[in-house]
């Protein structure tokens, strides 16, 4: 899969509700931000990249947006049926739920998987669905006789891990951010790609491998984390009672 000249990405992030958290919005952002860095990086242009939100373009253009015009979720599966790449790459970075992605434009199991099946020139499409719940994806028939389709979830039926992460963008530029883990270790993956099965190829089995690695260490850290401020705290109020 040649990535740089063959493939189109898909951001999806979008409201849960009319009552969208700032914070909330915000981290969805930067995880896109952090995710369109990386692919300008590896030289993907900015005609192969779109954006699905409804919010307001000066919520984008204020944490560097400016290139970008999202399109609306009422246009994402029209905007898949008329991709005229070989790879269409499809990441969500935002909240789900029974429902699916998205709270007021709901993007659906069945939905999803008829834009892209319906798609004349996609011959691979990998979807990564970051949001909680992902799991409602899951056993939706990917099955296509032109078309190799695979959709990675990066929970079950459950919430999604987001933590704070420092991105070195530089060596001496970094920022913070309530990140994405599992979004945010695909496109570390994409920027250094590691062969983990060592067969010779950067394959998508390699990219699974090494999100799934990435998050369940991140996941053990914060347990970790946790469980001390949980004694901590209870070896303080024992003290006190003494």
């Amino acid at each position: 899969m040649r990535i740089k000249d063959k493939s189109h990405f898909i951001f999806i992030a979008i409201s849960s509700s009319s009552k969208e958290d700032p914070e909330d919005k915000e981290r969805f952002i930067k995880d896109v931000f952090h995710c369109i860095y990386v692919l300008q990086q590896i030289g993907v242009q900015g005609n192969n990249i779109t954006i699905v939100s409804d919010w307001e373009s000066t919520d984008w253009e204020a944490n560097g947006f400016i290139p970008f015009s999202p399109i609306s979720p009422c246009e994402l599966y029209s905007t898949i049926q008329s991709i005229e790449n070989e790879n269409l790459f499809i990441i969500t970075s935002c909240h789900g739920g029974l429902e699916g992605v998205g709270g007021p434009y709901c993007i659906r199991p069945n939905e999803l998987i008829s834009s892209i099946k319906q798609n004349m020139h996609i011959i691979n499409c990998l979807v990564f669905f970051g949001q909680c719940y992902a799991g409602v994806f899951n056993y939706t028939n990917v099955n296509d006789d032109k078309k190799y389709i695979v959709y990675i979830g990066a929970t079950g039926m459950r919430s999604g891990i987001s933590s704070i992460t420092k991105w070195d963008i530089s060596p001496r530029s970094s920022f913070q951010w309530i990140a994405n883990i599992a979004v945010f270790y695909m496109f570390e993956w994409l920027a250094r790609p590691l062969d983990v099965d060592s067969d010779g190829h950067y394959s998508i089995m390699d990219l699974f491998k090494y999100v799934s690695y990435q998050t369940n260490r991140r996941t053990e850290q914060i347990e970790k984390e946790q469980t001390h401020t949980f004694l901590q705290s209870q070896i303080e109020l024992g003290i006190k009672k003494i």
